[in-house]
């Protein structure tokens, strides 16, 4: 069978060392600079996803003061101070007589933004209008961007 092999140039003259069978460094190092590549990719764009919802999730909790701030409104017949402030939502102000009987923000807790700061809350007298501003992840007045303030009057 050897003979056969032989002639048919299948079987090697020598036996070559078998241990060759590993990676070369250089293949390697191709394959983790790949892989690097690639996970670097993914993370940039679970990133830009995440500061997204996180917008998002501030536009709706500001949609939710919102409403809690004009049910306290009806109730009241005044739309908090700007020294009672959301405050006024969880706890009874003293010129409110027909306040609640509960508080008007779920478990009676003022909500952070998703950046875990306060929200904002300015009472315009002279017009009569409120502002719920959350800083975004700037947690700055102004900035651009992921950066910029979210605000209830965009």
């Amino acid at each position: 069978m050897k003979r056969i092999l032989k002639k048919l140039k299948l079987f090697p003259r020598k036996m070559k060392n078998l241990n060759n069978k590993g990676f070369s460094l250089v293949e390697i190092l191709i394959v983790i600079t790949l892989i690097l590549g690639i996970s670097a990719s993914v993370v940039v764009n679970l990133m830009g996803r995440r500061d997204r919802a996180q917008i998002n999730q501030a536009k709706i909790t500001i949609s939710r003061l919102e409403d809690a701030i004009n049910t306290f409104y009806l109730d009241c017949g005044y739309y908090p101070s700007n020294v009672e402030g959301l405050e006024a939502l969880v706890i009874a102000p003293e010129k409110c007589e027909s306040w609640g009987p509960e508080p008007y923000l779920h478990k009676g807790k003022i909500p952070k933004d998703p950046w875990k700061n306060d929200f904002i809350y300015e009472y315009d007298e002279s017009a009569g209008t409120f502002t719920v501003i959350s800083l975004g992840k700037g947690g700055k007045r102004g900035g651009e961007g992921i950066a910029a303030d979210i605000s209830s009057q965009e």
